[in-house]
């Protein structure tokens, strides 16, 4: 049992004997948590919520290279994109939006943003970090896609999936196709409540190698809202996969919105905002060992405080820095740009005990008021594209921190533009488990706007953080930056262009046109390597034009590999194991 495992056992305790957490009831902010579900089955589709029936049996396995591609695929030939427009769904009015919008645009001089560089060319290795490879990814051309595409990924060691609204594509790690791009409605085909599925997620599990696909359903008011998702039987996703299905909200009509994946040691984890009588968020935690093979799936439902929890995504399995045992952390939102609660949650299927850790204030750990995201100019158009808000960008668990990175908006000096702000948080910083921020930056440039910026982190703490970047004179492209994990704290290095923008966008839906939702970043399970899945503008004529684009990079980090044991399993800053690698003799330096 590592230091902090301790640490959070006996932080548990101590809390069960003063009353802080509790399985049902108050969690420890002052908000009352409704007792934890399991789900049932009727008629095919898992209903919501129910804490007597229990589990959600599978569908029948597909085989992913098996399944039509979308230029060959029948369903896929009277495909018309569905309507987006307006604003996305958020915790608050439409008005109250519109109201710290206009208020961002009068924010003041903020001293603490790093003013970033900009490179002309791709930085050299000594730099963080090093462009090692880059490829096309999937694209709006490429037939049943929607908008926003809303990217994500994951990075296997020999496979990359990439997915968007509404489409999977499979590449090997040089970025050539080994299968799609297929539609996620074929890919779920035969899956009760899985049409008109949108919002997806994508992970790869590195302590058992297998894959992850999650995605919204939705069919319109009055129906069921599912969350469909599906493991890969192997470490190959053009395998063979087992497919699952139940229903996010509890009344019909209701809707889930802006589902967030992560991966833990014993449980998968899926949070959402749900829309509907009232809002409200909701986390899920799935059982591996269930859907691994393919058997009916222990799912345990609990309530979030404030906007959409983060699941953590749990990095390190080979370099020996996995979170071990049924402690998972997530990430609460609060949605006022600078508030974030770390949850904990013991034990789902068993002593099911979830508590709020505390929270931690980003704009003083920044020296930096965040405002509310404003739209994005873009050159060769008068329309704008949105920058949304400022909720948070997935946790990404590394060394028993967790890092995040977010749109804000802020005034570098020349006026208000959208700004990345980034932190590290530790989630157990005290003996009696509060979390804190170990470092946090905000970063921009007069007249330059970056939002939708996501994050990876590898073993030695090196950061690639990616985003796009577009001003009046610019078309949308995308950008990257990064840090070595021995940098001065809260700053980044120099910028550097992944993929250039072609053209303005345009789209169907009414301007200002949606972007995002967000982007997909990841670490490869080597503990090196970092990977990032951008959006940008591509020259096409069709109705939409986003393209999204991947690149792979790479640092001097020298992570261990599989069979090193490192005493302090949870801490973080190691840059080589403090007890030696099996069959290594010689001691660490």
């Amino acid at each position: 049992m590592g230091l902090k495992e301790l640490t959070s056992l006996l932080s548990m305790l101590l809390l069960l004997g003063c009353g802080r957490v509790s399985k049902v009831g108050d969690d420890g902010s002052g908000v009352p948590v409704p007792p934890p579900d399991r789900l049932k089955v009727a008629g095919g589709l898992v209903q919501y919520p129910d804490p007597e029936l229990g589990p959600v049996a599978p569908a029948d396995p597909v085989v992913l290279r098996n399944l039509p591609r979308i230029d060959d695929d029948p369903s896929a030939a009277g495909w018309v994109p569905r309507p987006r427009s307006g604003r996305p769904e958020t915790p608050i009015s439409p008005e109250e939006a519109d109201r710290r919008r206009e208020q961002s645009l009068r924010l003041k001089p903020q001293a603490r943003v790093q003013m970033i560089e900009t490179l002309d060319a791709h930085p050299p290795r000594s730099r963080a970090p090093s462009l090692e490879t880059s490829f096309e990814a999937i694209n709006f051309d490429d037939g049943n896609g929607q908008t926003p595409p809303d990217p994500e990924m994951a990075a296997g060691p020999s496979h990359i999936i990439a997915v968007v609204n509404s489409m999977l594509e499979v590449y090997d790690t040089s970025g050539t196709s080994l299968y799609g791009p297929i539609a996620t409605d074929t890919f779920f085909n035969g899956v009760a409540g899985c049409s008109n599925t949108f919002d997806p997620n994508t992970l790869y599990d590195e302590k058992e190698d297998r894959f992850f696909v999650g995605i919204d359903s939705y069919s319109g008011p009055g129906t069921d809202n599912g969350y469909c998702f599906a493991v890969s039987a192997t470490g190959d996703p053009t395998g063979t996969w087992y497919r699952y299905s139940f229903d996010a909200t509890a009344n019909p009509g209701d809707f889930l919105d802006y589902p967030q994946a992560g991966i833990g040691d014993e449980a998968i984890f899926m949070s959402g905002n749900v829309y509907g009588g009232s809002y409200h968020a909701d986390v899920w935690a799935i059982r591996k060992s269930d859907v691994y093979n393919n058997l009916a799936a222990t799912i345990v439902r609990q309530a979030v405080p404030g906007s959409a929890s983060r699941p953590m995504n749990a990095h390190g399995y080979a370099q020996g820095t996995w979170p071990n045992g049924n402690i998972h952390y997530l990430l609460v939102d609060y949605f006022n740009g600078t508030t974030v609660g770390v949850q904990e949650w013991i034990d789902p299927f068993g002593a099911n005990i979830f508590t709020s850790l505390g929270t931690v204030d980003l704009d003083s750990a920044s020296g930096v008021t965040g405002g509310w995201p404003i739209d994005t100019p873009q050159m060769g158009s008068a329309n704008d594209i949105q920058g949304n808000d400022y909720r948070i960008q997935d946790a990404e668990y590394r060394n028993g921190h967790l890092w995040l990175a977010h749109t804000i908006a802020c005034n570098p000096g020349q006026g208000t533009v959208n700004c990345v702000r980034w932190a590290e948080i530790d989630p157990l910083s005290g003996f009696m488990g509060s979390p804190s921020v170990v470092q946090s930056g905000v970063f921009s440039s007069d007249g330059e706007y970056r939002v939708f910026a996501n994050l990876a982190v590898n073993h030695c703490n090196d950061v690639t953080l990616g985003f796009t970047k577009s001003s009046a004179s610019m078309f949308p492209a995308v950008f990257y930056t990064g840090r070595l994990g021995n940098d001065p704290n809260g700053t980044v290095q120099a910028e550097a262009q992944l993929k250039a923008g072609e053209v303005a966008h345009s789209s169907y839906d009414d301007p200002p046109y949606r972007w995002g939702d967000y982007s997909g970043a990841t670490p490869d399970p080597n503990g090196v390597d970092t990977w990032y899945l951008g959006e940008y503008t591509r020259n096409n004529t069709l109705i939409s034009n986003w393209g999204t684009f991947i690149g792979r990079f790479s640092t001097d980090c020298q992570a261990p590999g599989p069979g090193v044991v490192f005493m302090d399993g949870f801490e973080t800053g190691d840059r080589c194991q403090w007890s030696i690698a099996v069959g290594d003799s010689s001691p660490c330096p």
